[in-house]
């Protein structure tokens, strides 16, 4: 059967498509996964698939084998919790380094971002969530002034395990009042208090994830 797809970003809903899939227990740690096959059942091109399955192998949820092909990783709490803890510490570690120093623009563009997100989370647009979410934080992590450490965060994932972060969850708007904190904490330029609401921020994204790739094995294994 095929399945719908918007023609907006081919690449990010077919990597949402997949990483959906293997977060909920659907796709099987080790299943391979056929650029053609997965294509099909899209209505894409191989491209985009190709571009998707890149990306996934970044988050570490695919592992892409010259001349074997692409097969999905083992994810399990250990691997969610290394992935969110990184994430946590290269965070904090631009706040100590920069957010005393944060720009006056720095602040008006988290301010922007997040009446953006609300307004996201009003019109129950998800993607469009993630993509604001991704960029208040992305001030945070520009406030060090640290391009090894950008580049880093990036390698990390943030913007596609933002992504799956916002979809587990069903009330959009916990993503805009869980952020008013930070942004007054940056205001306050208070380096401290962000590394503690931030370490706090991402535990509680962690468990989300656990909770909700639990909650999808329990659902595959369960009889028909």
């Amino acid at each position: 059967m095929e399945v719908a797809i918007h023609k907006e970003k081919f690449s990010n809903q077919v990597c949402k498509y997949i990483q959906d899939k293997i977060i909920s227990g659907e796709l099987k740690s080790g299943e391979r996964l056929i650029e053609t096959k997965v294509a099909r059942e899209l209505g894409v091109s191989q491209s985009p698939v190709r571009e998707a399955l890149r990306e996934l192998e970044v988050m570490g949820l695919v592992e892409i084998k010259p001349y074997s092909g692409c097969f999905v990783l083992p994810v399990d709490e250990k691997r969610l919790h290394q992935i969110y803890t990184l994430r946590s510490i290269l965070e904090c570690f631009a706040a100590r380094e920069g957010l005393a120093q944060i720009t006056d623009e720095g602040l008006a563009a988290m301010e922007t971002a997040l009446h953006q997100m609300d307004a996201a989370a009003d019109g129950g647009d998800r993607a469009e969530l993630a993509r604001c979410d991704v960029l208040f934080h992305s001030v945070i992590v520009a406030s060090a002034r640290n391009e090894i450490l950008e580049r880093m965060w990036k390698l990390v994932g943030a913007p596609q395990w933002t992504s799956v972060t916002i979809g587990v969850h069903e009330d959009m708007h916990y993503f805009p009042d869980s952020h008013r904190r930070l942004l007054e904490l940056a205001r306050a330029r208070d380096p401290e208090g962000m590394v503690a609401e931030l370490e706090a921020h991402f535990n509680v994204a962690k468990e989300m994830v656990v909770s909700a790739m639990k909650k999808g094995q329990e659902d595959v294994s369960e009889p028909s």
